[in-house]
């Protein structure tokens, strides 16, 4: 009898060791946000980094659990312009970028948003101008106005280089959600920034 008994613990002991308690385990969707959130913590901080002209609505990005292996990232369409650069009309800053600004100019409130968040004060001053005096525009909307527009003007020109804020960081995610779901393509995390 006692070989029996112990026989059968040593089955029970062995059952014990072969898995584990459900309660160990986390939920792949609870695992893919965590991944989604150190995606999107990453890119703020690229974008932040950059110190780029943007209203805020750059950074205001968010994430879909479609499935135990898809994900959707959300966010505005044009950190893909920022990510990969815009050719200008005379210049050509980001040249393996698809985008150019030869058939629209940016628009000029978005200059002019990021200098008042920015607090920026707009001045004339000699140096520049070989002339007149030095001044600064304080509180002064046409002259945050002509800035922003000259702001917008320069870019439709010469363009803006490429900087990795997003892309750079699509491997790093796929890594990541690989580590929790095993099965993850580029093509389960999403195909392009949807606008919302």
């Amino acid at each position: 009898m006692a070989k029996q008994s112990s026989a059968r613990q040593q089955s029970l002991d062995f059952l014990d060791n072969l898995g584990a308690d459900k309660a160990d385990f986390r939920e792949l969707k609870g695992g893919l946000e965590s991944v989604c959130g150190d995606f999107i913590s990453r890119v703020i901080d690229n974008i932040n980094q950059f110190d780029l002209i943007d209203t805020g609505g750059m950074s205001d990005l968010s994430m879909q659990v479609v499935s135990n292996t898809e994900i959707n990232i959300l966010g505005r369409s044009y950190i893909n312009y920022v990510d990969l650069g815009v050719n200008g009309v005379n210049a050509t800053p980001a040249p393996y970028s698809p985008y150019t600004y030869r058939d629209k100019m940016p628009n000029p409130e978005i200059f002019k948003s990021w200098i008042l968040r920015k607090n920026i004060k707009v001045r004339n001053t000699k140096y520049y101008l070989g002339k007149g005096e030095d001044v600064v525009f304080e509180g002064d909307d046409k002259a945050i106005d002509r800035m922003a527009y000259a702001m917008a003007r320069d870019r439709y020109l010469n363009g803006q280089e490429a900087k990795p804020i997003f892309q750079k960081e699509i491997p790093q995610l796929i890594d990541d959600a690989q580590q929790v779901v095993g099965n993850i393509t580029i093509d389960n995390i999403f195909s392009n920034l949807k606008l919302f």
